[in-house]
């Protein structure tokens, strides 16, 4: 009985190292540029960073507000800030104070023009 012995040829062995190349591609693209890889992880620590910065303003901005409300409240009011706030809402001032315009939209004369000419014409004067 005879045996036959073929010899292999280039194209017999070519499937599996072009299939290890072609995974080693595939994973180390996805590795690179996929959604969990070294460009996206980048991308998550700038945005936790932004929303760290974003939380620590709104905590500050939380902290100031509870200062003022501590202000407010019956036990602890503090007259000025009391003042302060009703005259913000009601835009109302006391007949004896001069009120001066700040605001950006009067300019030159038209700033002038907007103050009361006396003491006496200035009664309750509107704030703006």
């Amino acid at each position: 009985m005879a045996t036959r012995h073929r010899r292999t040829t280039f194209l017999s062995r070519l499937p599996a190292p072009v299939l290890m190349i072609a995974m080693i591609v595939y994973f180390g693209w996805h590795g690179v540029h996929g959604d969990y890889g070294i460009r996206a992880r980048l991308a998550f620590e700038t945005e936790i960073a932004r929303l760290v910065a974003d939380r620590d303003a709104i905590v500050e901005r939380r902290k100031d507000l509870e200062a003022r409300v501590k202000l407010l409240q019956s036990a602890a009011i503090d007259a000025d800030m009391l003042d302060e706030r009703a005259r913000a809402k009601l835009n109302l001032a006391r007949p004896e104070e001069v009120v001066i315009y700040t605001s950006p939209g009067l300019a030159g004369d038209a700033r002038v023009s907007q103050l009361p000419a006396t003491l006496s014409d200035a009664g309750r004067v509107a704030l703006r």
